[in-house]
């Protein structure tokens, strides 16, 4: 597991991602059972994420810096935040990052859906894709 006060390593990465890759739920509809089978959680936006941006889930907790992975990796840790209000330090734990790396994640994504419009209906797309699919 990763951990804030660990080294992020390979080991805990792949861990981590096969978490993730659980089998998905088959969705029902909300009439038909009043409670969700597992929580809805972090790891969920980390998936959606991923696919909105057509890229693997080991891409975004990896180290890559290109912008086709830094970007929705900072969307990911923005929506965490805002859906979560999760710490910074225990998203950069999730990220196997330093939580000063994840305020500036979050503020640049801030900063950005203020100047481009487009971007901004992205995530809010997103947001709501994830809301819908796992009713919230």
């Amino acid at each position: 597991m990763i951990t804030a006060d660990g080294p992020y390593t390979l080991t805990a990465a792949h861990r981590l991602v096969q978490r993730l890759q659980s089998p998905p739920i088959a969705i029902v509809p909300s009439r038909t059972i009043k409670k969700r089978a597992r929580p809805f959680g972090y790891a969920d936006v980390l998936r959606e994420t991923a696919k909105a941006w057509n890229i693997r889930l080991y891409q975004l907790l990896g180290r890559g810096l290109s912008p086709t992975v830094a970007l929705p990796r900072n969307v990911a840790m923005y929506l965490c935040r805002e859906m979560f209000a999760m710490s910074y330090p225990y998203l950069g734990a999730v990220f196997g990052r330093d939580h000063v790396t994840v305020l500036g994640a979050c503020r640049r994504v801030t900063e950005r859906i203020k100047i481009d419009p487009e971007f901004a209906s992205r995530v809010a797309l997103l947001e709501t894709d994830i809301h819908r699919r796992y009713g919230l």
